[in-house]
């Protein structure tokens, strides 16, 4: 963990707790096996759905006789291109910023900010693979619903935790480098499928 993650990460630190692991997903090929049929379904239907959008838009123009305004045009666009792109863009952000850890009493998910999650708060958790032989933590029943070509935007999110009950709904660490020693440090803290 570079030095600016580890001086965020103490500041969270508890009092005697123990970073037990850290680290970062291992690298990973955006249009792997497990995502390419998703990201082209997920292609096809953004291109779709704007034009659509445009062809509505187009048609209530004439339909009230109103100029198309370009302002509207664009914003359809860069609405779809956002959508279009939103699969590559969680994958350089788990790729480039992410960081995972664990520590004697909690989870820990890094970005800009740190995240943490207690075991406790954590009814439910799996190591799954994908079809690219990476293998991911899930934790919480969203996360586990979740189908693989999921997982790597799950990863990109902040953990999800209910505010009333504050149980982990949501935490990915996709990809984890050493998954088999993870599991075994885990399978002491939380319950694993």
């Amino acid at each position: 963990m570079d030095k600016d993650n580890l001086k965020k990460l103490g500041a969270k630190m508890e009092k005697g707790e123990k970073i037990l692991w850290y680290g970062r997903p291992e690298p990973f090929a955006v249009m792997d096996k497990t995502h390419r049929n998703y990201l082209c379904r997920r292609f096809i239907f953004s291109a779709l759905g704007i034009l659509a959008v445009m062809v509505a838009y187009a048609l209530a123009a004439r339909h009230f006789e109103v100029p198309l305004k370009p302002v509207i045009v664009i914003l359809i666009v860069a609405a779809g291109a956002f959508a279009c792109l939103r699969e590559w863009i969680d994958a350089a952000a788990v790729r480039s910023k992410i960081w995972y850890g664990v520590t004697d009493r909690r989870l820990v998910w890094v970005d800009d900010t740190v995240s943490t999650v207690r075991f406790e708060a954590v009814p439910k958790a799996a190591f799954r693979s994908d079809d690219d032989g990476h293998v991911s933590l899930l934790c919480g029943k969203a996360a586990l619903r979740k189908k693989p070509e999921r997982w790597r935007s799950a990863a990109a999110v902040k953990p999800g935790c209910d505010t009333e009950s504050g149980i982990c709904e949501q935490l990915v660490f996709y990809a984890i480098p050493e998954a088999d020693k993870v599991k075994k440090l885990l399978e002491r803290y939380i319950p694993l499928e």
